[in-house]
């Protein structure tokens, strides 16, 4: 999953460690699990991102997605919802964390 994850692929991955950043291409439907990024890990018009038990150094902006799971992450820089399709309030999509 480093460097761009490629066009309309579905990837999974399982313990992994990046020391760049990450960015998901669009259409992308990216699920990583116990993974540690030292930059930022960004999506823009992702179909969905789900991380789960992972430690991001940076930034997570997930922008003009369908959907995104953030589940027991430790994320260092800022986490950003921003104008995404996916269920919730599209003003303030992070308003109830």
């Amino acid at each position: 999953m480093e460097g761009r994850h490629p066009l309309g692929e579905r990837n999974e991955t399982q313990p992994y460690s990046s020391t760049g950043h990450i960015k998901v291409e669009s259409n992308a439907r990216p699920t990583a699990t116990s993974v540690n990024v030292i930059g930022d890990v960004q999506a823009e018009n992702s179909r969905s991102v789900k991380l789960a038990g992972s430690t991001v150094g940076g930034s997570v902006p997930l922008v003009q997605g369908d959907s995104a799971t953030i589940r027991n992450d430790h994320i260092e820089g800022t986490l950003l919802f921003d104008d995404n399709s996916g269920a919730g309030n599209k003003d303030d999509q992070c308003a109830r964390l």
